[in-house]
């Protein structure tokens, strides 16, 4: 029988050098834009599977092992991925990360189920409960759909102030990674970094 799988690689394996890899994207964060005020950052990637929530979860962790008060936010009101592994149904909300306050804070997706995503992500009560829960927090990071399945990503622009793109190196593409950053940029949302994973 094979190892359950843990989505926080992080914390189940601190001294991987996926765990290194992701406390140097924090300490470029924390140094490029937390510290500028930049607290709210749009994780997401161009393609599915990809590595974004796992990289979005992995991230929360470590910036709350730093010692920010971190929210992370499940934008994804589509297949509520994040929702799914941190806050499973039946668990009486258990999550596997620190429920001690050492961890991050989720926000599972939650949406009046009468409005297609989209439609639900841009409701002007839905984006003033966002931003209204996120004032008590340091650091905020949004999961969303993969840039190239939908258009959702762009809807998250009143709350983020960047967005970091998750990148998997078997499937990179080049030109089509290309627009779909552009199309995020137009829409208001300035790209900070991209990370590259093996996934």
């Amino acid at each position: 029988m094979g190892k359950s799988f843990h989505p926080c690689l992080y914390q189940s394996n601190p001294t991987s050098p996926f765990s290194e890899h992701i406390r140097s994207v924090r300490t470029h964060l924390v140094q490029r834009h937390l510290r500028r005020g930049q607290k709210s950052l749009l994780i997401t990637s161009c393609w599915p599977g990809e590595g974004k929530t796992t990289v979005a979860i992995n991230l929360a962790a470590a910036l709350c092992e730093f010692g920010l008060r971190t929210l992370l936010i499940d934008a994804d009101l589509r297949s509520r991925r994040l929702t799914r592994l941190l806050l499973p149904c039946g668990s009486g909300g258990n999550s596997p990360l620190p429920t001690d306050g050492s961890g991050p804070m989720v926000l599972g997706a939650w949406a009046p189920t009468e409005f297609p995503p989209h439609e639900a992500l841009t409701r002007p009560d839905y984006v003033a409960n966002i931003i209204s829960y996120s004032q008590g927090f340091q650091a905020v990071l949004t999961d969303s759909p993969a840039l190239s399945m939908c258009s959702d990503a762009h809807l998250t622009q009143p709350w983020v102030d960047g967005a970091v793109i998750v990148v998997s190196r078997a499937r990179f593409q080049g030109v089509s990674e290309g627009n779909l950053v552009e199309d995020l940029r137009e829409h208001g949302i300035d790209v900070v970094g991209t990370l590259l994973t093996e996934a």
